[in-house]
């Protein structure tokens, strides 16, 4: 699982395309090119946070801020 922050951002911008479909339904005629785009992701932001990760895949914050061990 996704820490917190990314958790709720992929969450975010998943329901914030949600929204931009059903308003661009309803205020233009519908593409459905562009419909089915913003669809898929959608869907892909909303399971995102879901998604299984392995352990190897995962930068430790030492690692990610580019030292090693201090000692």
């Amino acid at each position: 699982m996704q820490p917190g922050i990314g958790r709720g951002t992929c969450l975010f911008i998943g329901l914030f395309s949600i929204q931009r479909v059903l308003v661009d339904a309803v205020l233009r005629t519908p593409e459905p090119l562009f419909l089915g785009l913003l669809c898929l992701i959608a869907a892909l932001y909303l399971l995102a946070p879901f998604m299984p990760q392995r352990a190897g895949d995962r930068a430790t914050e030492s690692s990610a801020l580019g030292g090693g061990s201090l000692s």
